[in-house]
């Protein structure tokens, strides 16, 4: 991993349309929209954080999340952003780690009627295919 670019914004909609406008600036691979309720969640306006977590060069992350600050500010819900150059092991490791998987807030509902969560490969496959196609629009 060359860099790894994080960007965190307030909601899940405002992370994925920064996660497209990453995705198309530069040649930046998606890791993970990881999501955490701030402590003051309850009072916030938008009582939601995701980080959107990103790895390439480090031309193409620095590119990514320009163009995903923008998304971010332009919507006035723009937190923080960073970006790690010659990322060590550990900090490898810790960036792969879905905190907040969409197994846990992406729900269907069975036959019975009743609710279940999916399961992580069912989440990560309904997420890579949003990306695909938020990537694939014109």
């Amino acid at each position: 991993m060359d860099a790894l670019g994080m960007l965190e914004v307030f909601g899940f909609t405002t992370a994925v349309v920064a996660a497209d406008a990453i995705a198309k600036a530069g040649d930046v691979e998606i890791l993970a929209l990881d999501r955490n309720k701030p402590a003051n969640g309850d009072a916030a306006v938008v009582p939601l954080l995701m980080t959107v977590k990103f790895t390439g060069s480090v031309a193409a992350v620095e590119a990514g999340l320009e163009a995903g600050i923008k998304v971010a500010k332009d919507r006035d819900l723009y937190v923080t952003s960073k970006i790690i150059s010659r990322v060590a092991p550990d900090t490898e490791y810790m960036a792969n780690l879905n905190v907040a998987c969409l197994c846990y807030c992406v729900s269907r509902n069975n036959s019975g009627g009743k609710t279940e969560n999916l399961k992580h490969s069912q989440c990560i496959h309904i997420l890579h295919l949003v990306l695909t196609l938020l990537r694939s629009r014109p």
